[in-house]
C-alpha cells in the first residue's frame, strides 16, 4: 500500500511541534511493530497513527525524538539478506531524508542515545503505555526516571495538533469518503438487482459469486473490500454488516448471517485511504420497509438531518459534540415516545435515561486518522469543547430494539437502525463529506 505526506506538509507538522516544546523537554515516539499472526506469519503492518503524522516513515523498528529544536531519526539499517524475504528498507540514510530528520541512528541505539540526549532535561513526553515495543518502553522509562524527568503521555501535545485538519488531510478524508460511498452505492444496485433477479434461473448474473441462490452478509462484504482494494484502500475497521436482529448488536462483526426479505440490512462499512478513515452507515432492505421498520428509520434520519443542521450554526453560536448529543437524545426520545415505545413525558424520560436501552452510544466522535480519532472532548475545565474550524467528527444517531424485548410493541421488536455521516467543519461553514450518497 503506497502512502505520503507532501514534504510541506510534513515539515509544518514537525515545526508546530518544536514550537511547544522548550529546549528543557523533549518528546519521543515509537513506530507501531510487527505482529505475527501465527509461526511466520505476519499482520499486515500499519503505521502508529502519531508517528507516521510526524514523520511520514512507514518502516516498524523505528523512533523520533523531538528535543532543542532537533529531529532525531531512530531507523533499520539495511541487510540485504533479510530484504529478500521482507522488502527493502530505506536505510539509514535514506529515512534520515523523508523524515527531514537532523540526526539518524540504528534503532539498536535507541537506549544509549537517549542516555545521552536526555540528561539535563526536566520533562520528556512519551507514551509508557503503548501497545508496541512494551518491555522497550518499560526500559527508556527507567531511563528517563534515573533523570528525574517529569513523563507525560505523548497525546497532551499531539492530540492538541492532530485535531485540527489541514485542506489537504482534508482532501485524504473526502477520498475515503468517495471510496466507500461507491463501496456502498454497488452494494444498494447489487441489492436491487438481487431482488428483481430470478437467481435459480440466471445464477451466473452476478460477477462477485457464480450461486446466489441465498444471500449472506459476507456477499456484501466482498463486494466493499472489492471496491476498497480498487481504490487501493483497505476497510477502516472491520465492516459490520447485519441484518435482521443482528443488528442490534452494535458491533457485530462475524457477517455470516443469511438475508431475508422484511429485514433491515444495517452497514456500518468505510475505507481508510492513505491513513485517513471514513465512517459511513447506511441502511437497507431486499424489499420496501414495513410500516414499523419506516418509522423507526423516518426518526432516526430526522435526527440526522437535525443535528447535521444544528452543527451548521457552529460559526455563529457556542456548540459542543456534547450540544449536538443533547439535540440527538431530545429527538430520538420524544419520538420513542410518539411510537408508543416509551411512556412518561419527555424531560422524566430524559432525566431517567430511558432512552439509553435503545440510543446506547453517542452522536458523534473525531474523525482522521483513526476511525476513532485523536482528540479530547472537555476542556481543562472539564467543559464540552466548543467546535472549531479544522475539526471533523461523525454524526451517527441509531436504535436499537432486541428481538426478546417484551417491554416494547412486538412490531418494532429485533430492527436496528443508524444512519452516519462524517462532518468537516471549514472556515466558511460545515461540509458533508458523505452528502452524496444517498439515505
Amino acid at each position: 500500500m503506497f502512502h505520503f505526506i507532501p514534504r510541506l506538509e510534513l515539515r509544518t507538522r514537525q515545526n508546530l511541534l518544536l514550537n511547544k516544546l522548550p529546549n528543557s523537554q523533549a518528546l519521543l515516539m515509537l513506530s507501531n511493530q510487527t505482529f505475527f499472526k501465527n509461526s511466520d506469519t505476519e499482520f499486515r503492518f500499519r503505521q502508529d497513527s502519531n508517528f507516521w503524522y510526524f514523520t511520514g516513515f512507514d518502516e516498524d523498528c523505528s523512533a523520533v525524538l523531538f528535543v532543542e529544536g532537533k529531529i532525531i531519526l531512530f531507523a533499520k539499517e539495511k541487510d540485504p539478506e533479510k530484504e529478500i524475504w521482507t522488502g527493502q528498507v530505506a536505510g539509514l540514510e535514506k529515512a534520515k531524508e523523508l523524515v527531514c530528520a537532523d540526526e539518524v541512528y540504528p534503532f539498536e541505539s535507541l537506549a544509549d542515545i537517549l542516555e545521552l540526549k536526555t540528561a539535563g532535561l526536566k520533562k520528556i513526553y512519551f507514551d509508557v503505555e503503548g501497545n508496541s515495543y512494551v518491555i522497550l518502553r518499560q526500559n527508556l522509562q527507567k531511563i528517563f526516571l534515573d533523570h528525574k524527568l517529569e513523563m507525560e503521555d505523548e497525546s497532551e501535545i499531539t492530540s492538541q495538533l492532530r485535531i485540527f485538519k489541514s485542506t489537504w488531510e482534508v482532501d485524504q478524508i473526502q477520498k475515503a469518503c468517495d471510496i466507500s460511498i461507491l463501496a456502498h452505492q454497488r452494494v444498494d444496485q447489487f441489492l436491487i438487482d438481487y431482488t428483481k433477479s430470478n437467481l435459480n434461473q440466471n445464477p451466473n448474473r452476478f460477477p462477485f459469486s457464480n450461486n446466489l441462490s441465498s444471500l449472506s452478509e459476507n456477499h456484501l462484504q466482498g463486494i466493499l473490500n472489492y471496491s476498497f482494494n480498487e481504490f487501493k484502500a483497505i476497510a477502516a475497521y472491520p465492516p459490520i454488516i447485519v441484518s435482521g436482529q443482528n443488528a442490534t448488536v452494535l458491533h457485530y462483526w462475524q457477517n455470516t448471517a443469511d438475508i431475508h426479505k422484511n429485514q433491515v440490512i444495517l452497514i456500518d462499512a468505510a475505507c481508510e485511504y492513505n491513513y485517513y478513515s471514513s465512517d459511513i452507515t447506511r441502511c437497507y432492505s431486499l424489499d420496501r420497509f414495513n410500516s414499523a421498520q419506516q418509522a423507526i428509520y423516518n426518526l432516526v434520519l430526522k435526527t440526522n438531518l437535525m443535528v447535521i443542521e444544528m452543527a451548521k450554526t457552529f460559526l455563529e453560536e457556542s456548540i459542543s459534540l456534547s450540544d449536538l448529543q443533547a439535540k440527538s437524545v431530545e429527538m430520538l426520545t420524544e419520538g420513542l415516545i410518539g411510537l408508543g415505545i416509551l411512556k412518561g413525558d419527555l424531560e422524566e424520560n430524559i432525566e431517567n435515561k430511558s432512552y439509553k436501552k435503545f440510543y446506547m452510544h453517542s452522536i458523534s466522535h473525531w474523525l482522521g486518522l483513526d476511525t476513532h480519532d485523536v482528540g479530547k472532548y472537555k476542556n481543562k475545565n472539564s467543559e464540552p469543547r466548543i467546535l472549531d474550524p479544522g475539526m471533523a467528527f461523525t454524526v451517527e444517531p441509531g436504535l436499537y430494539f432486541k428481538e426478546d424485548d417484551d417491554t416494547i410493541p412486538a412490531e418494532f421488536r429485533g430492527i436496528g437502525i443508524r444512519i452516519e455521516d462524517d462532518i468537516f467543519l471549514s472556515e466558511t461553514g460545515l461540509i458533508n463529506l458523505t452528502e452524496k450518497l444517498v439515505k
